[in-house]
């Protein structure tokens, strides 16, 4: 269920899928961020989906945005979540530029403001959250 405020999608992180999940979580951005924010929402939504898919044990998992409001002006303005099934933590590595894969959390390093994750109690529907946190960019001066 989505609120003014908050996005929320229980999804299949599998290939066929991603577009689907993309454009949801983009309707809901577009009229809250910037076109360059959203679409850096986006691809970091994109390549945690990849990642769930990958290594998590099941590609059921639940994409959350949430609006931060009342932030200070150094804060982040926009939070991306998303919940799996898995119980072991991401790690930034170095990428292998001959290897496929292995470039997704770099990607999200980059973007966004700060990122990082959290395994939660044994017995909760979800056993982990990775998220990604992300600050709006100051409107355009208009003269």
């Amino acid at each position: 269920m989505s609120t003014p405020n908050r996005f929320h999608l229980r999804a299949l992180a599998l290939p066929e899928e991603f577009a689907k999940v993309r454009r949801a979580a983009l309707d809901w951005l577009e009229p809250r961020c910037e076109p360059t924010m959203s679409a850096e929402v986006v691809l970091c939504l994109n390549e945690l989906l990849a990642n769930v898919g990958r290594h998590a044990p099941s590609p059921e998992c639940l994409v959350e945005l949430t609006e931060l409001t009342g932030t200070e002006d150094d804060g982040p303005a926009l939070l991306l979540v998303l919940s799996d099934r898995g119980v072991t933590r991401p790690r930034l590595k170095e990428p292998d530029g001959r290897a496929e894969c292995g470039r997704g959390l770099v990607l999200v390093n980059g973007l966004a403001s700060s990122w990082g994750s959290e395994l939660r109690p044994n017995g909760a529907e979800w056993a982990k959250d990775v998220w990604a946190a992300f600050r709006k960019a100051a409107p355009p001066c208009r003269t």
